[in-house]
């Protein structure tokens, strides 16, 4: 019996250097080319439009969709003083951008963040980056700032809070199961051995399916070398020098009637799953704007 285990500084190496070469606000990059180009293609997009933008760091996630869309509202938040003043700079020029001094979660409060010299690793959760220092920051919820806002739908809820993802989309409940929120986007796991906890894929897709939205696509997957060692300490010649997926950036979309899940939707009743795994197979770029819009 094996014991395989994640080299956890190669994963660190991985996301850092993917992130690294991400990080040039003034330039474009191909870095999540695929992802921003789904994101436009989904709807008809207007500077009416409003984006969530959790986890905005030094502004890169900004930088990439004033790419490809027509200067949406962007509320960006970031928590860690540093950052947030790094982010308010680099985005000082942009008018339909508002950075925002907080976290988002499933509570209105304060919390300790841990600090990474990479601004990209900091996190809630210690076990996810080698922290420095720490921070109080404040935090609140979607659903609190949409109130406080008066915000009547959002576009696109896009999400890299380091592992602390769900909960983000889980203090969002009341919109997302209002149907206000368009588009959701998160990093996932892929339950890998050895690689520390983080929501994972499948989980986002069950408690997202609850409410009507489907998974369009999987981007930016990240992978990482596995080592494989037995009881005795010796390494297992054929499963070194693999790689596995670790994480991802997944992009939900709500389906045509938001106050129905895809079982209701299809009206699915034990013994029918053939009926799931058509949808599945389903090409979501062949539904019509109408459904995606929710018209």
């Amino acid at each position: 019996m094996h014991d395989l285990t994640l080299s956890m500084r190669a994963v660190m190496t991985a996301r850092r250097m993917g992130k690294k070469f991400a990080k040039r606000i003034g330039g474009y990059v191909d870095y999540d080319l695929h992802l921003y180009e789904a994101i436009e293609s989904l709807r008809q997009w207007s500077s009416k439009d409003i984006i969530f933008d959790v986890g905005a760091n030094d502004g890169r996630t900004v930088s990439r969709l004033m790419n490809h869309l027509p200067s949406p509202k962007i509320y960006a938040f970031e928590p860690v003083t540093e950052t947030y003043r790094l982010l308010v700079k680099e985005t000082s020029k942009l008018s339909n951008v508002i950075p925002m001094n907080l976290a988002l979660g499933t509570e209105v409060g304060k919390q300790i963040m841990y600090l990474n010299d990479q601004s990209v690793l900091s996190s809630l959760y210690p076990e996810w980056s080698d922290y420095d220092k720490t921070e109080e920051i404040d935090i609140t919820t979607v659903d609190s700032m949409v109130d406080k806002l008066g915000i009547d739908s959002i576009a696109l809820l896009k999400i890299d809070a380091e592992g602390h993802d769900f909960d983000v989309v889980k203090g969002a409940e009341n919109s997302i199961r209002s149907g206000s929120i368009n588009m959701i986007q998160v990093e996932a796991g892929f339950d890998a051995p050895g690689w520390r906890k983080m929501p994972s894929l499948w989980d986002f897709r069950d408690y997202l399916d609850s409410f009507g939205y489907y998974l369009h696509g999987v981007y930016n997957q990240c992978k990482a070398p596995i080592s494989a060692v037995d009881n005795d300490g010796f390494a297992d010649a054929d499963k070194l020098n693999k790689n596995i997926l670790v994480f991802c950036d997944a992009l939900f979309v709500r389906h045509g009637n938001p106050n129905k899940s895809l079982n209701q939707l299809l009206g699915l009743l034990p013994g029918r799953e053939n009926t799931r795994q058509q949808l599945h197979k389903h090409d979501a770029n062949k539904l019509s704007e109408k459904e995606i819009e929710g018209g």
